[in-house]
């Protein structure tokens, strides 16, 4: 069974279209917000798309709908200077708990969420069940995009706290996706799919830390004037971008590699003792 949420009006054509084409069974729409509380709020749609983007490719659908939020637009014109929200929709919200109660669901095996900015209100409206979802995937942001957002790093503590493990962190300084999964049901895969996934976390965690600096770093050199303060910004990052390629070379360099190295130095210093001695 799939069960999706989504309060647009445009979206919803859309996905009952999607469905009926899909020719699955088993597909339910409900068209309401999820979040903390079953309740009616105001909906902020997004609009307008970047330059890089080709309308063509969106024909059925304004490109930027997919930032629209329950949560007021914040910084948003400091990272994204296209997007506007011009529009506002009221809308229908009601908790990921109660909707499981009303239709005997049971278990939740995976969830997938990109509601921007509004991550721990759904976290939360889903309380009781979060010691039995198997899998997360969603957007978080680093910085305040939406009003009294939750950042990356709370969102973050609120999965530990119940036990779920980030398998994976794709993004830059801004937003990114992250995928967590329950320790309890990763304890019960295979131990070659659990080494899988703890690899893909050291090789995403990281990847995370080049893009953010990277991302960051072509902000303060795309300006058209940079102080000395900001091009001093820019050689810190570079540095930390040197300092987290080396991590990488630690970390994922093949073993049989990191041996070989070893092994040409041992020979080289052993070569270098015989010359001293003759």
């Amino acid at each position: 069974m799939v069960y999706a949420f989504e309060p647009l009006p445009d979206n919803i054509v859309l996905i009952k279209r999607n469905f009926k084409n899909s020719g699955y069974k088993g597909l339910f729409l409900s068209e309401v917000c999820l979040s903390d509380s079953v309740s009616f709020a105001t909906f902020n749609v997004s609009s307008r798309e970047p330059d890089s983007v080709k309308l063509s490719d969106y024909t059925e659908l304004s490109y930027w709908h997919k930032s629209s939020s329950l949560l007021a637009p914040g910084a948003i014109e400091d990272h994204y200077i296209w997007l506007e929200f011009e529009k506002k929709i009221q809308v229908s919200t009601t908790t990921l708990d109660l909707y499981c109660k009303e239709k005997n669901v049971s278990y939740i095996d995976f969830i997938h969420m990109d509601v921007q900015g509004a991550e721990l209100m759904v976290l939360n409206g889903a309380s009781a069940h979060m010691n039995s979802i198997d899998i997360i995937c969603m957007e978080v942001s680093s910085v305040d995009i939406y009003k009294d957002q939750p950042l990356k790093r709370e969102v973050n503590d609120y999965m530990k706290s119940f036990g779920y493990f980030k398998a994976l962190d794709i993004g830059d300084y801004v937003t990114g996706d992250e995928l967590w999964i329950r320790k309890a049901y990763m304890d019960t895969l295979p131990q070659e799919t659990q080494r899988v996934l703890k690899s893909e976390h050291v090789k995403s965690s990281i990847s995370f830390r080049i893009n953010s600096i990277i991302s960051s770093s072509r902000k303060y050199l795309s300006k058209k004037k940079a102080d000395s303060r900001e091009l001093y910004e820019v050689g810190i990052k570079s540095t930390q971008l040197f300092n987290i390629t080396l991590e990488i070379l630690r970390n994922l360099i093949p073993q049989y590699v990191v041996s070989l190295l070893s092994s040409l130095r041992t020979h080289a210093r052993t070569k270098a003792n015989l010359l001293d001695s003759n």
